[in-house]
């Protein structure tokens, strides 16, 4: 069993410029201090992982100390997925790094691979024996498993509750819709009424079980009771 500190997709940043959320652009937001506030500090952190590289998951990658930005957790591991950041490097590297689509990318991943701390993730990579990535097309699922119990970190395989109601549903941020339902309903059925989901886009509750229902799924916690995701 592994006793790594692991932080899961670094949410918006601050500082960041941002063309087509201009409400995340110079957001400031106390990140860093309410992660203290839990017991860990930036240097502590042993792994980052991403599910995927959205400018919402990858911006506290790095902060902006003197004009530069700097990895915002210096002795961690970032794991990326090899076949994501394969395509997106690609993309930085033949065309415009300030454009629109690559501003999330320029400020939050070549810091990160230049200070040397950059892990790419094959299909069944595990950091500390517990945690295990998984393909999911455009982005991983990532799976933690411990004393006969797993949860999956969906990332952006579901976004809004009524993707229970609805699974076919998929929204306007997934480049291949079609293939984005196919791939959130493999995962439904996978975990239904066994494993814990913990979402990336979701209000309370955040994490649950998800059970099948006469219509779909539904999601409860033991502490929140069953949502209205399948009303």
């Amino acid at each position: 069993m592994g006793r790594s500190r692991i932080l899961i997709d670094a949410c918006v940043g601050t500082d960041k410029e941002r063309h087509a959320r201009t409400q995340w652009t110079g957001l400031q937001t106390p990140f860093l201090d309410r992660l203290a506030q839990t017991g860990f500090q930036p240097e502590e952190i042993d792994y980052v992982c991403c599910t995927h590289l959205h400018a919402d998951h990858v911006g506290w990658n790095t902060r902006l100390i003197d004009g530069q930005w700097v990895p915002a957790f210096p002795n961690a591991k970032y794991i990326f997925g090899r076949s994501e950041y394969a395509y997106w490097d690609q993309i930085y590297r033949t065309t415009d790094p300030n454009g629109r689509h690559l501003a999330a990318y320029t400020g939050s991943m070549p810091p990160v691979v230049e200070a040397g701390q950059m892990l790419l993730a094959d299909d069944g990579f595990e950091p500390d024996g517990w945690l295990r990535f998984e393909p999911a097309p455009g982005q991983v699922s990532i799976w933690l498993s411990s004393k006969g119990r797993t949860c999956v970190f969906s990332g952006d395989i579901v976004h809004h509750p009524i993707q229970l109601r609805y699974p076919d549903w998929s929204c306007i941020g997934c480049g291949d819709q079609v293939q984005a339902a196919v791939t959130r309903i493999k995962l439904f059925h996978r975990i239904a009424d066994t494993d814990t989901i913990m979402t990336g886009h979701f209000l309370a509750p955040h994490a649950g079980r998800l059970t099948s229902t006469s219509k779909a799924f539904d999601i409860s916690c033991v502490e929140c009771g069953p949502s209205s995701g399948s009303d």
